[in-house]
């Protein structure tokens, strides 16, 4: 608990993960600090996301290198984790980014867009390709400068999301955040027949739906689920997990290997974080560390987890599955909340792409 306080002191009263502040933007409007206290389900979702991302990344990276167990399950866990975890990061920021909207003029909302995140999606999509190629023998796929020329359109690593976020934000910028439309192109998006060209279009294609939810929902969602008991929202979480599981075990059959059928399968999974973190996550002070802080280790885990294997590497009695999951997996959580705390303290978390607007520190 001590080390959790240490961690968490430094922290920003607002959501700085890959949502981009929109959360601090609601609870900044508050009169007091009841909107901030109903809203912080929201960092333990994200916390319980940002958990899912780095465990995803390292199993896949054990499955590359042939170092998971048959015992393990290790395709199944990936399935489970894949169908939702990332579509939960998009239905977050739809939830709170009209407010930011409202709240700022189109010049601001656009100028902090580009500050949350393309800076951060070229700062370190650079630096990871140049760590990368710079040590070759310590990487699972082999990059080149020909990745670094084909960012704009063939996103490297995790950094991915930061850019379809943008494209996202900037489709529901351009149309006035009108519910109508965006509702019209959420649609078309999960019902696009067209093989999209560019790898970012597709991403950014197939996440437009999940975005949009979150805006259509916003109004009426952010006020009315702390209106639930934690026993109804635990109810809730429970029928949609019983829900994502009868349609996960489905997903094999030909016909339900569809754009829709997908979208539903990672409701249900989102729809239980929400209701689980909704019922109990507020509680949690660990998850609302690692969610206030998911942005940092959103944009670290990959790196730091790659330097603990090479470590690993060096000393055969420890160059095991178990350990090095366990290890990485810990390392890639626990060191960029460390490295948050220490840029925030010398005031370049932004500079280095760690925080997005209008932070501020807890009290």
């Amino acid at each position: 608990m001590s080390l959790l306080k240490i961690l968490a002191l430094p922290i920003f009263d607002r959501a700085t993960t890959v949502s981009h502040g929109e959360a601090d933007s609601a609870r900044a409007s508050a009169p007091n600090g009841s909107d901030a206290q109903r809203l912080a389900w929201l960092d333990a979702a994200k916390g319980v996301g940002i958990i899912l991302v780095v465990y995803g990344h390292q199993l896949r990276a054990q499955m590359a290198a042939g170092k998971v167990e048959a015992s393990w399950s290790a395709p199944l866990q990936d399935a489970v984790i894949y169908a939702f975890h990332m579509p939960l990061f998009f239905f977050i920021s739809g939830l709170t980014i009209e407010r930011t909207f409202r709240k700022s003029t189109s010049a601001q909302f656009v100028h902090s867009r580009l500050v949350t995140l393309i800076y951060p999606y070229i700062l370190w999509s650079l630096i990871s390709l140049g760590l990368a190629m710079a040590g070759q023998r310590y990487v699972n796929h082999q990059v080149g400068m020909s990745d670094v020329i084909a960012i704009t359109w063939k996103p490297v690593f995790q950094y991915w999301f930061l850019y379809a976020l943008f494209i996202c934000q900037m489709v529901a910028f351009c149309v006035g955040m009108r519910h109508f439309i965006i509702a019209l192109i959420a649609i078309a998006a999960l019902l696009s027949p067209f093989d999209m060209r560019y790898p970012i279009l597709v991403e950014a294609t197939g996440s437009f739906p999940f975005f949009a939810a979150g805006i259509l929902l916003s109004s009426h969602f952010l006020k009315s689920i702390n209106g639930y008991s934690p026993r109804s929202l635990a109810v809730c979480g429970v029928v949609s997990a019983t829900a994502f599981l009868v349609l996960f075990s489905w997903r094999g059959a030909a016909h339900f290997n569809v754009p829709l059928f997908k979208f539903i399968l990672a409701v249900c999974g989102i729809a239980t974080v929400v209701a689980f973190s909704a019922a109990f996550g507020a509680r949690s002070r660990l998850l609302a560390v690692l969610g206030a802080t998911s942005m940092a280790i959103f944009i670290l885990h990959t790196i730091v987890a790659t330097a603990i294997r090479s470590a690993l590497n060096v000393l055969p009695w420890l160059d095991t599955s178990v350990i090095q999951l366990v290890c990485c997996v810990a390392g890639a959580v626990i060191i960029p909340v460390g490295i948050q705390r220490a840029v925030s303290m010398i005031g370049l978390e932004r500079q280095l792409g760690l925080s997005g607007p209008n932070n501020r520190r807890r009290a």
